[in-house]
C-alpha cells in the first residue's frame, strides 16, 4: 500500500547514528521518494545533518525529560511548539522514534488530531509503560516478539523485525589482517557494538584469555566506541585485556563506516549482549555470510538464530565452554561455511530492508487512512 504526497514528521532523542536512528533513516529515505519528511531533534547533530542530506527538513525543539512533577511548564510549552509545527506544516503522521518522548507525541497528536506511531527499540520495565503513557498510544512498533513480551497488557504493539540492505559478497574487500599486522592464517572473531555494560565486551575478553592459551592464533576485533558516555570505554577494556594477559590478541577499530567490509574478514561473529530488543549487528554478520555465536540471554536476537544451523546459542558466562566450541569450529571450517551459507539464506528470506520497509510502510498507510 503506497504512501504518496503526505508529510511525515519524525521525532527522536538520538543525536548519533546508531541502531534506532539507522532505522529512522531507512524509513525516512524510502518515504522521501514520494512524500515530504521532517525531523524534530533537540540540537544540531550527526543525525540531523544526515537527515538533511536525504532531502528532509529539520526542526530544533527542546524536549526535556518527561518526569512526574518536573519540567511541567517547559514540557507543555514544547507540546504547544510541536502542535504549531504539525498544523503549520500540514503533517499527516507523526513517527516517534523513542518511547521517552512518546508523551510529547501523544499530547501533540491529541491537540492536532493527527495520528502518531511510536517505535520502541528497547526492552522496557513495567514502570516505563505508565510513566511514558505507552498505554495511551494507539500504535506501537517493536522489533521482536521478545521486546513485545515486556509490554504486557498492551494490545496496540505490532512486531516488525528490522532489516538492512542487501550487499553483494563480491563487493570490495578490506585486508584487515594485513592492516593489523597479523598473519593471514589468524582466526578472527569480531564484535560490533558501542561500549555499554549490557554489551558485555569484558565477557569476550574473558573468552579470548581462555582461547589464547589453547590457540594463540585466535584474535578478537572490537568495532565501536563510547558514544553513550558509559562507564565502559576503550581504555578500560584495554586495561582489562592487559590484566587478563591477552592484550596482544585484542584489537580496537573504533567507530567505522565500512563495517560491512570489516565483517567480511571475520571467521566468526560474537554477540554476548544481554537482553537486546533486536541487534542489527547480527544481521550485518548474517548478510556477509559470517556465522554467529549469540548469548542465550540476548533477547530478540534469538529470533534470528537457528541453533546449529546458521550459528550457535551459547552461554558467554561460561568462557571455557564457548572456547571449546570456537576451537571445534576452527578445526572444522566446513561447519563454519555451512553456518555462514545458511545465515545468508535466512537473512535474504526474512530480514532484508525491502521486507522491513514494506511491512512498516503498509502499517503507516493503515494509520494514515
Amino acid at each position: 500500500m503506497a504512501i504518496e504526497n503526505k508529510h511525515i514528521l519524525f521525532m527522536t532523542t538520538a543525536g548519533e547514528i546508531a541502531g534506532g536512528s539507522k532505522v529512522l533513516l531507512y524509513i525516512a529515505e524510502e518515504l522521501g521518494k514520494l512524500n515530504t519528511c521532517s525531523l524534530i531533534v533537540q540540537d544540531n547533530c550527526q543525525l540531523a545533518e544526515k537527515f538533511k542530506l536525504i532531502g528532509g527538513n529539520v526542526f530544533y525543539v527542546k524536549l526535556p525529560a518527561w518526569r512526574k512533577f518536573r519540567n511541567f511548564f517547559i514540557r507543555w510549552k514544547a507540546v504547544k511548539v510541536l502542535d504549531n509545527i504539525i498544523r503549520k506544516n500540514t503533517i499527516d503522521l507523526v513517527c516517534c522514534n523513542s518511547y521517552r518522548i512518546n508523551p510529547y507525541a501523544y499530547y501533540a497528536s491529541k491537540k492536532s488530531g493527527v495520528p502518531f506511531v511510536t517505535y520502541i527499540h528497547d526492552c522496557l520495565k513495567p514502570k516505563h509503560i505508565k510513566n511514558f503513557l505507552l498505554h495511551r498510544a494507539d500504535n506501537l512498533i517493536v522489533p521482536s516478539f521478545y521486546a513485545k513480551s515486556f509490554l504486557k497488557g498492551l494490545k496496540n504493539a505490532r512486531v516488525i523485525h528490522n532489516g538492512i540492505e542487501v550487499s553483494s559478497l563480491r563487493d570490495e574487500d578490506l585486508k584487515l589482517r594485513s592492516q593489523l599486522g597479523l598473519s593471514e592464517r589468524c582466526f578472527l572473531i569480531g564484535m560490533v557494538a558501542h561500549f555499554t555494560e549490557t554489551k558485555r565486551h569484558m565477557a569476550v575478553i574473558d573468552l579470548i584469555a581462555k582461547l589464547r592459551i589453547l590457540d594463540p592464533s585466535i584474535h578478537v576485533v572490537f568495532v565501536g566506541g563510547n558514544i553513550y558516555q558509559s562507564s565502559v570505554s576503550e581504555q578500560s577494556l584495554r586495561d582489562y585485556a592487559v590484566k587478563s594477559k591477552c592484550a596482544e590478541n585484542v584489537h580496537f577499530l573504533g567507530v567505522r563506516k565500512d563495517v560491512n567490509m570489516i565483517i567480511r574478514n571475520f571467521n566468526l561473529f560474537v554477540f554476548p549482549c544481554f537482553r537486546e530488543a533486536f541487534g542489527l549487528a547480527v544481521l550485518e554478520a548474517m548478510r556477509e555470510q559470517v556465522p554467529v555465536l549469540v548469548d542465550k540471554d540476548s533477547g530478540g536476537t534469538l529470533e534470528m538464530i537457528e541453533h546449529l544451523r546458521n550459528g550457535e546459542i551459547v552461554d558467554f558466562s561460561d568462557p571455557a565452554f564457548v572456547a571449546e566450541r570456537i576451537i571445534f569450529l576452527k578445526r572444522h571450517p566446513e561447519e563454519l561455511r555451512r553456518y555462514g551459507k545458511y545465515a545468508r539464506e535466512v537473512f535474504l528470506k526474512k530480514f532484508t530492508l525491502d521486507n522491513f520497509l514494506k511491512k512498516t510502510l503498509d502499517f503507516y498507510a493503515k494509520i494514515i487512512k
